[in-house]
């Protein structure tokens, strides 16, 4: 019995960590999670380019030196989760469309955003904006760009003007009244 022991033990050890690989995600390159949920998950030096997570909850997860490289994350959800900080640490995020993610309070050391679409992204609170590379970003009137971007930084970002609303409207109603008015029929020989 003394010799079953260790092998038994070496059973319950794998259907342990079996157990908890099953429940952690995959992600991979050119996948689309649109809408999922990744919390407190380690996702840390993977090569995840062309990713789609738009809508997506990444709360807490560690993605330290990872590769999202022309990803799409359209209003996902980079904060802080209760129990765990979301970790973005020299992770690279070129090319991609980032338009109202959130990042509040998320650890953005030396993280790459250049040529990242950041329209109404939100980094309130985020910590170490100061060291993340913004060259070629875009934003709009509402970004909210962590606190402690250089001036070095925010002149290698390009500001997009939204359109007005007055000048919206009156290209509107330029068509309206261009294409209402009334036709002339071309009339037939008898």
């Amino acid at each position: 019995m003394t010799a079953f022991r260790p092998m038994l033990r070496s059973l319950v050890v794998a259907a342990v960590l079996l157990a908890g690989a099953a429940s952690a995600s995959t992600l991979t390159a050119s996948g689309n999670y649109a809408g999922t949920s990744h919390i407190n998950e380690n996702h840390s030096l993977a090569s995840l380019t062309s990713i789609i997570l738009d809508n997506s909850t990444l709360t807490g997860t560690n993605f330290r030196q990872t590769n999202f490289s022309f990803g799409s994350f359209i209003n996902a959800n980079f904060n802080n989760s209760a129990t765990g900080t979301t970790n973005l640490r020299q992770t690279n995020f070129t090319g991609a469309n980032m338009t109202g993610a959130t990042f509040a309070n998320a650890n953005l050391n030396s993280t790459n955003f250049s040529g990242v679409n950041l329209s109404g992204a939100i980094f309130t609170g985020a910590t170490n904006g100061n060291t993340a590379n913004f060259t070629g970003a875009t934003y709009n009137a509402s970004t909210i760009l962590p606190s402690g971007v250089t001036a070095a930084q925010l002149a290698s970002m390009t500001f997009v003007a939204e359109p007005s609303t007055a000048l919206m409207l009156f290209a509107g109603l330029g068509g309206l009244a261009f294409y209402s008015r009334p036709r002339k029929r071309n009339a037939t020989k008898a």
